[in-house]
């Protein structure tokens, strides 16, 4: 049987003693691979737990604790036709006497394989070292952890009376927010499941500095307000993107005459339907506010 296009490549990823970044589309034999390099990693070890699988999920690392089973297990048998299954079985068949060798077991105790997710072994360390984390006690994944997010949103705003620089971050949230409790906790909810996203460049614990950190911010917000600036002029009707520039900018004239203050006077001059971008933010807030009922429509009228 001819040899795939890359098993040279194969066979340097399970060079222990080298480190590699596997890149291959769906099917093509990863996750054989991975098992075959673990498989590598116990041959070479003193005990099974110097070695070391991670994985993003349970079940992701169920699936890979059953590959190595089933592959020490299949070393028993007889050794197979395909190029990549022999290569398994081999490897497995030196696992299983050193494992004999040393008194593993791991058959009997399949335990002593350490595959796990990032979380559980976070928790691993977490428990091996309670002063140095900082953690204390015992600790255990949260399968909800919204409601923690939560908790800790509300704790947050709760604090605002506090003289610290989160309370005074607090209030000016609120304050922003004209007081809205509820909708200050659900933003800050949404921001804390999504903290690996944003945590390090607006911390400065990554390597960005001040006014790189800056820029991203600001490059964020403007994303936000055009996406609801498109938004609006999506849902506006185009006869009323048409005609209301003219009123707008009649209102806003009538305004100045008057000396009355109002948003509406930023009208003052529009002659079209603002672009939905930043650049055109003031001309573009008026205008979607006059086509709305409240206060902007009323001091145009």
């Amino acid at each position: 049987m001819s040899k795939v296009i890359d098993s040279p490549a194969r066979a340097r990823a399970l060079e222990v003693a080298t480190s590699f970044i596997v890149q291959a589309p769906a099917g093509s034999g990863k996750t054989e691979l991975l098992t075959q390099r673990y498989l590598a990693l116990l041959d070479c070890v003193d005990c099974p737990e110097e070695v070391l699988a991670i994985t993003f999920t349970r079940k992701a690392a169920g699936e890979m604790r059953n590959r190595i089973l089933n592959a020490l297990e299949g070393a028993e048998g007889v050794e197979p036709e395909t190029d990549h299954g022999r290569i398994t079985w081999r490897l497995a068949k030196r696992v299983r006497e050193r494992d004999s060798n040393r008194g593993w077991c791991l058959m009997d105790s399949p335990g002593r394989l350490k595959i796990m997710t990032i979380d559980a072994f976070h928790a691993v360390l977490s428990r091996q070292l309670p002063i140095l984390s900082g953690a204390g006690g015992a600790l255990s994944v949260a399968d909800r952890p919204e409601l923690l997010y939560r908790e800790a949103a509300r704790k947050t705003l709760c604090s605002a009376w506090e003289g610290d620089d989160a309370a005074a971050a607090a209030r000016q949230l609120l304050a922003h927010l004209d007081n809205r409790f509820e909708r200050a906790e659900d933003m800050l909810t949404s921001l804390l499941a999504r903290r690996d996203q944003w945590r390090a460049r607006v911390t400065g614990s990554g390597t960005l500095s001040e006014p790189e950190r800056r820029q991203w911010l600001e490059g964020s917000i403007r994303r936000q307000l055009e996406s609801g600036l498109t938004i609006i002029s999506a849902y506006c009707p185009r006869r009323l993107r048409e005609e209301l520039p003219a009123l707008a900018d009649y209102a806003a004239a009538s305004l100045v005459e008057t000396g009355r203050d109002s948003p509406i006077r930023g009208c003052l001059g529009l002659t079209s339907w603002p672009e939905p971008s930043v650049g055109s933010l003031p001309g573009q807030n008026r205008a979607s506010s006059s086509c709305l009922p409240g206060k902007g429509w009323r001091n145009c009228c």
